[in-house]
């Protein structure tokens, strides 16, 4: 099995210089806790729920004024889709704990 049969596709984007108020309406519309930030076509980090609440609403940043790249996560690790699954799935897991997100070019995905 590869990461291409179990990932999702359509994943949604926000750019570094997007408000922290822009990214909180998108992950509400998308009904998504998480969007990955890319600049042009290169994966510069992600944006979590998490990260907006302990590094701006928890500071008093105002969302207008703060911009995604000042908040969100820069640990973010990726694959292919054509790796196989079971070696980039041990990889994940050993990574999870520390709360790191996985990406591959445009889409996202998640280990159960």
């Amino acid at each position: 099995m590869q990461v291409s049969d179990v990932m999702t596709g359509d994943v949604t984007a926000v750019s570094p210089e997007s408000s922290v108020r822009e990214a909180a309406r998108k992950l509400d519309q998308l009904h998504v806790g998480a969007l990955p930030v890319c600049d042009g076509k290169h994966l510069v980090g992600v944006l979590t729920d998490r990260d907006i609440v302990v590094r701006s609403t928890a500071v008093g940043a105002l969302p207008d004024a703060t911009r995604v790249d000042e908040v969100m996560s820069h640990d973010v690790r990726w694959c292919f889709e054509h790796d196989a699954w079971n070696r980039s799935n041990a990889r994940w897991r050993r990574c999870r704990s520390g709360g790191c997100r996985w990406w591959t070019e445009k889409k996202i995905w998640s280990a159960s």
